[in-house]
């Protein structure tokens, strides 16, 4: 690996820290004030999207921080975690009627059936899981610190998301907390604690 690929590698890592900490900023500061996202602050956070795809893309493909794991292996199990990750992903896109309820510029109705009866936040986990099994696969420690990067926004995000819905839907959102786990079965039904009040 050289110089400058870690420099390249450090640099991008920050600027998409930074990006993605002002466009959380933005997120939580609008559902906050008008439990909508301005057209704007959507085109903001799938051009984030769209750049982690594109950082993640050039890690897998260079190796950026090879990681010392046998290839057929990492490969072969990075691919089924990944495929798995896909197939949640688009489980949950499926549900939705229109991309401004994907978005949150229009949530319309409150989806508890399908891969929603099993996961709050199935697009979420199984984005996470297509990274990680690409991160794997492509056996790139750069690739995995990006998953991470994105595993730690969703972490932040999801309680405003989550405050959010139920002040939208109140009671039967609440219900739903309790008996759906925010990622998989059994874990994490507790309502968040900024909505508790």
């Amino acid at each position: 690996m050289t110089a400058r690929t870690n420099i390249q590698a450090l640099t991008t890592g920050a600027a998409l820290a930074g990006l993605t900490a002002a466009v959380l900023r933005r997120m939580e500061q609008q559902y906050s004030r008008r439990d909508t996202l301005t057209p704007d602050t959507v085109a903001a956070m799938y051009g984030l999207y769209g750049t982690y795809t594109a950082a993640m893309g050039w890690a897998c493909r260079r190796r950026v921080w090879p990681l010392p794991l046998p290839p057929r292996p990492a490969r072969a199990l990075g691919g089924a975690v990944a495929a798995t990750g896909v197939a949640a992903a688009l489980a949950g896109v499926r549900t939705f009627s229109s991309t401004a309820q994907i978005s949150g510029t229009a949530p319309e109705a409150l989806h508890t059936t399908g891969v929603y009866r099993y996961s709050r936040n199935p697009q979420y986990l199984g984005l996470q899981l297509a990274a990680a099994g690409a991160a794997l696969a492509s056996r790139s420690g750069f690739a995995a610190l990006l998953t991470a990067q994105t595993w730690a926004a969703y972490r932040r995000w999801i309680p405003s998301e989550e405050a959010h819905l139920l002040r939208v839907f109140g009671a039967p959102y609440r219900r739903y907390i309790g008996r759906t786990g925010r990622f998989l079965p059994g874990m994490g039904r507790l309502a968040p604690s900024a909505s508790s009040s």
